[in-house]
C-alpha cells in the first residue's frame, strides 16, 4: 500500500503525517480550500525530503506555474489532470503523475502508474470501485477522493 496524504499547509500537520506513515505529501497548489503558495509548498517540503515523496498537486496549470514549482519547489511528482499532460513542458511530463477521473473516456494506453479519482478533486467524492477494480488489472494505480 502507498499512501499520500493532501491538503497540508502547516508543519504540524505535515509532521503528524510523517510520523503515522505517509509514503507521499501532495501540496495542493491548485485553487482549493487547502492551497498553498509555491513558497509555502518549498518550505513545508523541507521537513518531507529524505522521508517522503513531495508531490505538487495541479490542475491545469499555466506553463509559467509550472515552471515556478519546479524551480522553487522541485517536486517529485507533478498531479495534474491526465488530459493537461501533452501541454506540460518536457522536465514536467517526466515527472507527472496523471489524474484520471471516473466519468472520462480511459483510453486503451495507460501511464505505469495514475491517480483514480471521483469526477471531482478536493469533495470527499469515492471514485468508482468497478472501474478501479480494472485499471489495477492494468497498470499501479493510487485512488483518491472520499477514502
Amino acid at each position: 500500500m502507498f499512501v499520500k496524504i493532501c491538503g497540508l499547509r502547516d508543519e504540524e500537520s505535515v509532521a503528524a503525517a510523517l510520523e503515522a506513515g505517509a509514503d507521499a505529501i501532495g501540496f495542493v497548489i491548485a485553487p482549493s480550500v487547502r492551497q498553498v503558495s509555491v513558497a509555502q509548498a518549498a518550505r513545508l517540503a523541507e521537513s518531507v525530503r529524505g522521508k517522503a515523496w513531495c508531490i505538487a498537486v495541479t490542475r491545469q496549470p499555466p506553463v509559467t506555474v509550472v515552471d515556478e514549482i519546479f524551480d522553487a519547489f522541485a517536486p517529485d511528482l507533478l498531479q495534474t489532470d491526465q488530459g493537461d499532460v501533452s501541454s506540460l513542458p518536457p522536465r514536467a511530463q517526466e515527472r507527472v503523475l496523471a489524474v484520471y477521473r471516473e466519468h472520462e473516456l480511459i483510453p486503451d494506453r495507460l501511464p505505469a502508474c495514475l491517480l483514480f479519482e471521483g469526477s471531482q478533486s478536493g469533495v470527499g467524492q469515492t471514485a468508482n470501485w468497478t472501474l478501479a477494480k480494472k485499471l489495477v488489472a492494468r497498470t499501479r494505480l493510487l485512488l483518491a477522493g472520499g477514502l
